[in-house]
């Protein structure tokens, strides 16, 4: 990994220098950081919020649009939401 720094005082530029493995390591914490969010942004969130029509469309059966329902959109209680028959197409 290439770690400078540069001394902007005595113009210099130091490599691997004992300044440098900070840099290093802030850098990396910042570009997975950043890597993770976006995965999520883009990815994770866009499924989660069409998964209750993309369930709806397919007729996905019973047990898993309950246990969706119980899991993230619960009724409180026991969790057990009154149940409305899904059309079939």
């Amino acid at each position: 990994m290439l770690a400078f720094e540069v001394d902007f005082a005595n113009r210099e530029i130091i490599i691997g220098g004992p300044d440098a493995g900070q840099w290093v390591q802030m850098a990396t914490a910042i570009v997975w950081g950043l890597l993770f969010a976006s995965l999520l942004t883009l990815m994770v969130t866009p499924c989660m919020l069409a998964l209750p029509q993309a369930m709806r469309d397919n007729g996905a059966s019973y047990r898993v649009a309950r246990w969706v329902k119980r899991r993230f959109g619960g009724k409180g209680g026991d969790g057990h939401a009154p149940h409305a028959p899904v059309p079939a197409e």
